[in-house]
């Protein structure tokens, strides 16, 4: 274990721990031990990833948190996140497509209806997205594409969307990064 020992301050056991060539793909851990007070206790931080997402529960609902570094990015991501959180897309090969367009709106406006999509495909073409990619119009507008399976071919390991809440509501560009938050109703 890392640690002060007597006669030495926290600050001389601050270092950059590398990651092994075989882990290669792992993100470079941080072993901050220097926190105010001077208690010399190991923090270990990870760089925030550029791009992601994560679902949280929440009361009867689920909420989806996205991010991304371009709001096309963010939204793909609150796409994936959405998906993810019911079934595990991983290996799945596409075997059809779906086209959508979304008219210029304001950014939580394009989020909902972008989310409302993938709750038509569900519900409407008996299908699971499984991939997402999306382009921004100068107008505000976003159109893309989901490449989809037949949702008799994924298992289900979650509760599936019945639709796009309101409430918690968030896009917003922050910092250099878009980030945005939506309850999903399960």
């Amino acid at each position: 274990m890392v640690g002060p020992t007597e006669g030495r301050t926290a600050a001389r056991y601050t270092e950059d721990l590398t990651i092994p060539q075989a882990c290669s793909r792992a993100p470079r851990v941080v072993l901050d031990l220097e926190r105010p007070g001077g208690d010399g206790v190991g923090v270990v931080r990870q760089p925030a990833r550029a791009r992601g997402h994560r679902t949280r529960a929440h009361t009867a609902d689920m909420i989806i948190e996205a991010w991304g570094p371009t709001r096309k990015v963010c939204l793909e991501e609150a796409v994936l996140g959405l998906v993810g959180a019911f079934v595990d897309v991983r290996g799945l090969a596409p075997d059809s497509h779906v086209r959508l367009t979304l008219e210029p709106a304001e950014d939580e406006e394009i989020l909902v209806a972008l989310l409302d999509e993938v709750v038509y495909v569900l519900d409407a073409l008996d299908a699971v997205p499984v991939t997402v990619s999306l382009d921004e119009h100068v107008d505000g507008g976003v159109s893309g594409w989901f490449e989809t399976v037949p949702a008799a071919s994924v298992t289900i390991t979650g509760a599936v969307p019945k639709g796009v809440s309101r409430s918690e509501l968030y896009f917003s560009q922050e910092g250099g990064r878009w980030r945005c938050r939506v309850e999903i109703d399960v």
